[in-house]
């Protein structure tokens, strides 16, 4: 589903137990919201799954709040969610299984505008760089109290991965990181 300009909220009544959002098509993502900023959009409560597209999920140029979902079992280019010239909050997800061939298994951040990376379990997740979060050129956003456990990179950045010289005014704190190799 591509939604361009617009905000909208997609709440999972039940859960993500029981609701999943998957490509009907795989190689296609399973959502894309692009030119949505300053419009409230929110994707909560619900399994995603199954894509082997660009990512998941991407928030092109817009904002988002993306909460207690699970991320899982998607094989992607660059990132189960991917956040690129957006912001918005991603808070409380669990994001396990993911493979990135790229950059990013459980998501990736290449945005200069404010992002909130808050309470989210990366578990399990594996890509070339930043497997369970990669921060590539991410600017402004904050990052903490999230459990990193078990990601595995082929080149650097294991668990979390800040890349790119124009990465400023980013804030990392509070994480539990552990047993994530590069």
């Amino acid at each position: 589903v591509h939604i361009v300009g617009r905000g909208i909220t997609l709440i999972s009544e039940s859960g993500p137990a029981v609701t999943s959002l998957a490509p009907a098509d795989p190689s296609l993502r399973t959502l894309h919201f692009e030119d949505n900023t300053g419009l409230e959009t929110t994707l909560s409560g619900f399994e995603i799954t199954g894509s082997q597209a660009f990512c998941a999920v991407e928030i092109y140029r817009g904002t988002a709040l993306v909460k207690d979902n699970v991320f899982s079992g998607n094989e992607v280019d660059a990132g189960a969610l991917v956040a690129g010239h957006g912001g918005g909050a991603v808070v409380g997800n669990i994001f396990t299984n993911n493979q990135g061939s790229f950059h990013g298994g459980g998501m990736q951040v290449a945005s200069w505008n404010p992002m909130l990376i808050a309470d989210n379990t990366v578990i399990g997740n594996s890509a070339t760089y930043g497997a369970g979060i990669n921060l590539l050129g991410a600017s402004n956003a904050v990052v903490k109290n999230n459990f990193i456990v078990d990601n595995h990179s082929l080149s650097y950045g294991g668990g979390i991965y800040l890349a790119n010289s124009d990465a400023v005014n980013t804030i990392i704190h509070d994480n539990t990181i552990v047993n994530c190799t590069s």
